[in-house]
């Protein structure tokens, strides 16, 4: 019982240091934050409902209708109908059904479509938040160490061991620094506010991990779910033509029972009829014509998208391959940039390096990385690019909170 209340004790007495200490939000983590009950991802849904009421239209029947007349002419006869009638459904309709379950499928797949979309803003929000944070921690590292190298010859100026214009210089380079980077971090907090948009629980401590870079794949999937929901178009489309093409109806039956009054007693029996109509005139001209239009055009845009689809995928592989590979080599080369900066600085404080050289250095190094980060961005953006002509997650650390029904893989 003791060990019990002493630890915890000492779980509440951590809780206050751990609180101040940053914590790293990864990638997965952020995505994870859109679940299936999130308002952005259930507003999806409503094409798929859509499509599943318009299919329970197409499978229902029609309603009897009921009706009663009553005749009383003068003369002393009267008569009461009380009768039932009913349509049968068109000579179509099972080809309007399966259409209708057509659309469905079309609609599912846009939902699969846009989620995907979804989850690819979501990558965007973290990407620009990792980047502008490290932009900002490389801006900062620069500007604390203009602003020593300033107050150090500023002191030296004073004692009159160097002129006043080098430390004049070095304090412009200092507040120019401090300007970037207060630049930088007005673009952090925006970012981060972004990410807290999506993710509410987002503490203010929270620092994003730089995403890395996946190997440029070998190809893409055949199959996206665009194509897939124009495939489920076409189909639609055409069997509502077949539908279309069914002028000839059932004809109206109607049953009932009829009751006579007269002045000499009274007559019942049974009613039967039917009331068909003639495809004379209106032979369905309309309904077919407008049918075999969206037929054609369902079939032109599959065919349209196929084309844009293939000529999209081969620039978007070829694009991320350069700007994959581009953005490793530079993240080495500029790995090697510490050391020259300590190298410039140690140069210059020992008189072998003038002002000149010093600030050049810097802001070269300084230049070299912010470049690196824009290449690392623009392949992060080229990657997503890739997801959406793939119409699937291409990073398998991402599947888990892209699978349909929130299935793990």
């Amino acid at each position: 019982m003791h060990r019990a209340f002493a630890a915890l004790v000492a779980a509440v007495l951590a809780v206050p240091a751990a609180a101040g200490q940053p914590t790293v939000v990864t990638e997965a983590e952020f995505l994870a934050a859109v679940g299936e009950d999130h308002p952005a991802l259930a507003a999806l849904r409503a094409g798929v409902g859509s499509a599943r009421a318009e299919a329970l239209a197409a499978a229902a029947l029609a309603d009897p209708e009921v009706g009663a007349i009553r005749e009383d002419p003068e003369g002393g006869a009267e008569q009461i109908d009380l009768t039932v009638a009913w349509r049968p459904p068109r000579p179509g309709r099972r080809l309007a059904v399966t259409a209708a379950e057509h659309g469905i499928a079309a609609a599912e797949a846009r939902f699969d479509s846009e989620r995907l979309a979804l989850h690819l803003v979501l990558h965007q929000v973290y990407a620009g938040w990792a980047i502008a944070t490290e932009r900002t921690d490389r801006l900062a590292g620069h500007a604390a160490r203009i602003a020593e190298l300033a107050r150090r010859e500023a002191v030296r100026a004073e004692r009159g061991e160097v002129s006043g214009l080098e430390a004049r210089r070095l304090a412009l380079a200092a507040d120019e620094a401090a300007s970037r980077l207060a630049l930088a971090e007005a673009d952090a907090e925006a970012a981060r506010a972004t990410a807290r948009g999506w993710m509410p629980a987002l503490r203010d401590s929270a620092i994003p991990e730089l995403p890395g870079l996946v190997p440029r794949p070998a190809a893409l999937p055949a199959e996206h779910p665009r194509l897939i929901a124009l495939e489920q178009d076409l189909a639609a489309a055409r069997l509502s033509r077949r539908a279309a093409e069914r002028i000839v109806r059932w004809p109206e039956v109607v049953a009932g029972w009829q009751r006579q009054e007269l002045d000499d007693g009274s007559a019942e029996g049974p009613i039967l009829g039917f009331s068909w109509p003639l495809p004379l005139l209106d032979r369905n001209r309309a309904e077919r014509s407008l049918a075999a239009t969206r037929e054609e055009t369902a079939e032109a845009r599959l065919e349209a998208a196929r084309r844009r689809l293939e000529a999209d995928r081969a620039g978007a592989l070829a694009a991320y391959g350069r700007l994959e590979v581009a953005a490793r080599d530079a993240h080495r080369a500029v790995g090697g940039s510490s050391t020259i900066v300590a190298a410039a600085v140690a140069a210059f404080e020992q008189g072998e390096a003038s002002v000149t050289d010093l600030l050049e250095t810097l802001r070269s190094a300084v230049e070299s990385e912010s470049t690196v980060l824009d290449l690392h961005s623009a392949a992060l953006a080229a990657f997503r690019r890739l997801e959406d002509l793939a119409g699937r997650p291409l990073d398998p650390h991402h599947r888990t909170t892209l699978e349909p029904n929130g299935e793990t893989p």
